[in-house]
């Protein structure tokens, strides 16, 4: 019976193997959710990713139908003509400015000093900028912008060449123990005081409308949301049961499960909020099919 039952395996392993969907995921404690989810569905496999523009070229070249990514990432996909459509969010409390000898309550006090972010126009530039310019200052003459990936941002800190710096905090975490370091302010929390709202889109899911993932996008909805409500109800269980599978040590992955805030939004929620978000910056609108739902 149990040598019966070895091909059987064998046969159902290699076909869902050969039938699986891969989501690209960045390899930090917001993929979390998703490598909880995959758990409970044999057909998709994560890849974690560290280099965003390769990953953003598979997307774009139609090799992988999932991605997660910065929102602003997928809305220039959109404006560009790519196919792509918003499917969740779920992560907020994910930036931080970090500041080295000394803490800095607001954007306007950066006025005339130079802020580093990981690459141009990247999502953490983009809302960063855009809140610097509601306290106030003017984002091309008063502050100076440099580029560094976050490896270098946070060697050139440690060295004493960087002095403000916006950065996910399980980047930051790496650094804030030494005691020139401070967690300056959240992002999240500069939206909060400025909007009154306390949503904005952050690390999306963004899929491919042309795939064929109709059977699989329910199911992956649902073990999102389950995965969501055990980080926050038992973020040590979330944390055991993906040991390993990021490159952060454990000590960094739990402080920043306990730093962000982990909800699902989907489907009519998730298009409300961003009509919202859309509403309270000002930020025109995308093109509607990227966003709505069907």
């Amino acid at each position: 019976m149990i040598r019966n039952l070895i091909p059987v395996c064998l046969i159902l392993w290699v076909f869902i193997t050969l039938n699986a969907v891969t989501v690209m995921a960045p390899d930090n404690p917001s993929s979390i959710p998703l490598l909880l989810a995959a758990d409970h569905i044999p057909e998709l496999e994560i890849k974690l990713f560290t280099n965003h523009a390769q990953a953003h070229s598979l997307f774009i070249g139609g090799k992988i139908p999932l991605l997660m990514t910065g929102y602003a990432v997928g809305e220039s996909f959109a404006q560009r003509g790519v196919p792509i459509k918003m499917l969740a969010s779920w992560v907020s409390g994910l930036n931080y400015l970090v500041t080295a000898d000394y803490r800095c309550e607001s954007f306007a006090q950066l006025k005339g000093q130079k802020i580093y972010f990981p690459f141009q126009g990247s999502p953490i530039e983009q809302l960063s900028l855009w809140l610097a310019e509601k306290e106030g200052l003017n984002s091309e003459n008063d502050l100076e912008i440099g580029y560094l990936p976050f490896v270098s941002m946070l060697e050139m800190m440690r060295q004493g060449k960087v002095r403000n710096a916006v950065m996910p905090v399980s980047s930051a975490l790496q650094i804030v123990d030494d005691e020139r370091f401070f967690f300056s302010f959240n992002l999240n929390d500069k939206w909060r005081q400025i909007t009154h709202s306390d949503f904005y889109p952050q690390v999306c899911l963004f899929y491919d409308p042309n795939a064929d993932l109709d059977a699989l996008l329910p199911k992956l909805l649902t073990e999102l949301e389950q995965a969501c409500l055990m980080i926050e109800q038992n973020p040590r269980k979330a944390l055991d049961l993906t040991a390993g599978r990021l490159s952060n040590s454990p000590q960094i992955i739990k402080r920043s499960l306990e730093l962000q805030t982990f909800e699902l939004l989907s489907g009519k929620k998730l298009q409300t909020a961003m009509e919202l978000y859309f509403e309270k910056s000002g930020i025109p609108h995308p093109p509607p099919a990227f966003y709505q739902t069907d």
